[in-house]
Order: C-alpha cells, then structure tokens, then sequence
C-alpha cells in the first residue's frame, strides 16, 4: 500500500486515499481532480496541496486531523467521521478562476469539530451537523457585532467578532472545550437568529 498521495488531473474512483499520512515521504497533493465514492483518510496537521479538487460521496476520515487548509474544494454528498480542528474549509475565489468552493448535502453528525472556519460555499441548511454542545455561528460584517455581544467564552467571542472573508462564512465551536457553564451559554445562545445548534 502507498501512503504517498500525488494525484493529478484525473478522476479517481473507489480508492483509499491518504492525506498527511505520517509514512508518506512527500506532501499530499490533489489537483484538478474529482475523486468519486473514495475513502479518504486525513492524519494530523499536514502541509497538503489542494487545489481544484471535488469530494463526491466521499467518507473523510480525520485521525485527529488540525490545521488543514481546504480552499479550492468541493465536498459533495459527503460523511465526516472523527476529529477536527484549527481549520479552513472553503474560501472565497480571489482569483475568479472560475472554480467555487462548495460544501452541500454532507454529514458531519460523526465528526467532532472545534474552530473549523467555512469560508465560502457552504450550503448550511443541507448538510447534518454534529450535536450540541457543537454551536455553529453564522457570520457577515453586519452580524459580527451582535454575535460578539453573546455571553462566550473570551476565546470564542474574540475569534466570532474577527473581520468576515467573503460575504458570509460559519465558524464551528465545541462548547465542551471551553471554561464555561455550558448550560447559561445554551440558554444565551438559543435566541440568536444567527447560531445553529441541535
């Protein structure tokens, strides 16, 4: 089995794939590519290369996966297991090449996530999300001033009032992993039109 990931303009179906995996010895890099009904498996913090890249019906797999940047992808019809944190998925197209993120109809109720940033292309109402005490916060330059206002943690609150990419983008917190008596941060939180929680 090769842990190496380097996989360019093609469409690849049915395979395993590995990102960061820690016996690779190169960088994973995806490309111009569509990868199809795959099982793809995201290890640790990586210095992955992604561009161009669509996920269909794909299972992601993240072993403790922190500090990936996945601008220039498409997740579609897609399931989620595991651990994620400190990261970026979708961005907004600042060179108009013509290829949006775009994140529809996944599930993410298997994942736990902690400030995961999606920054451009989710569609919210599509996919499945992770129950509380995962609190899914949507912002715009407009509403970041009212979301600042909720009773947070100082870490939390800080990071929702930081300056919006894009139009609009969501911000994914685990409430579980702050100081905070997550029962008055439930209620706070409940009235807001702009958080998501199940």
């Amino acid at each position: 089995m090769s842990y190496e990931t380097d996989i360019q303009n093609k469409e690849v179906i049915a395979e395993e794939i590995f990102i960061g995996h820690p016996k690779a010895k190169f960088a994973s890099a995806i490309s111009n590519s569509t990868l199809k009904n795959c099982e793809v498996t995201i290890i640790g913090s990586s210095s992955t290369l992604l561009s161009h890249v669509v996920f269909d019906n794909c299972t992601i797999n993240c072993k403790r996966a922190s500090s990936h940047i996945f601008q220039s992808v498409k997740f579609i019809h897609c399931k989620f297991v595991g651990l994620l944190k400190d990261s970026v998925i979708g961005s907004p197209d600042l060179d108009s090449d013509g290829f949006d993120a775009e994140i529809r109809d996944c599930d993410f109720t298997e994942l736990e996530m902690n400030l995961v940033d999606f920054r451009h292309g989710l569609a919210l109402t599509s996919c499945k999300w992770p129950s509380w005490p995962h609190v899914v916060f949507e912002r715009t330059n407009d509403t970041r001033q009212a979301l600042k206002q909720l009773k947070l943690p100082k870490q939390v609150s800080r990071l929702i009032g930081m300056r919006v990419l894009g139009n609009k983008n969501y911000l994914v917190f685990n409430m579980s992993k702050y100081d905070c008596d997550l029962g008055s941060i439930h209620k706070s939180l409940s009235g807001s039109p702009h958080v998501f929680s199940n």
